[in-house]
């Protein structure tokens, strides 16, 4: 008789509805971030004088001297990065390795006598799609034994993030000392744009 009374006693638990709220909610939450990003596009030669470019960022001054007297001869070109970005507030600018076309120390020609350019100058530039005013790094034709030349560079910073254009001139000084020939040898100079990273 007590085994009957306890088992319908655990019966009638079992069977207990259960006992519901008359609304209930929940919240999920989906996070994620992003990092800071710059992003230099793809590079696009343009208005091209006196330069031909084995790649889009390697250009070759076709003749920086003129064959029958070694004196300069302009030479200018455009190279676009087209949809560059940096998605937050960031810094750009650019560095010149030599601060001028610089002579090749390697294989100097030292003059015996009477002067010869030793540094191509030129004008270069950088336009962030107009975010800013164009940086610019210049310099002139020298008659300097010193040819190595020293970084220079230019930079500045963007408040905010920007798409854009990135848009690098460069122009050789024609004009400063004209009429003084060229050593004879190679000359170069290597420019290093920057979104992003202090140069």
């Amino acid at each position: 008789m007590k085994r009957v009374l306890l088992a319908a006693v655990a019966a009638s638990f079992l069977a207990a509805p259960a006992i519901a709220a008359s609304s209930d909610s929940t919240t999920i939450t989906l996070d994620g971030s992003v990092a800071d990003t710059c992003l230099i596009g793809t590079a696009a030669t343009s208005s091209l004088t006196n330069v031909t470019p084995t790649t889009e960022t390697d250009l070759d001054i076709t003749a920086l001297a003129d064959a029958g007297t070694a004196l300069i001869q302009d030479a200018a070109a455009t190279v676009t990065f087209a949809n560059s970005y940096c998605n937050y507030a960031h810094s750009f600018g650019f560095q010149a390795a030599n601060g001028a076309l610089a002579y090749d120390s390697s294989v100097t020609v030292t003059p015996s006598s009477g002067t010869f350019l030793q540094q191509v100058g030129y004008t270069a530039t950088l336009d962030w799609s107009e975010l800013a005013s164009p940086l610019s790094i210049s310099s002139t034709n020298d008659t300097s034994a010193s040819a190595s030349g020293s970084a220079v560079n230019d930079t500045t910073t963007a408040t905010g993030a920007f798409r854009g254009d990135l848009v690098f001139t460069v122009d050789l000084d024609e004009t400063t000392s004209a009429s003084i020939p060229l050593l004879s040898g190679g000359y170069s100079e290597t420019f290093t744009l920057s979104l992003g990273a202090t140069l």
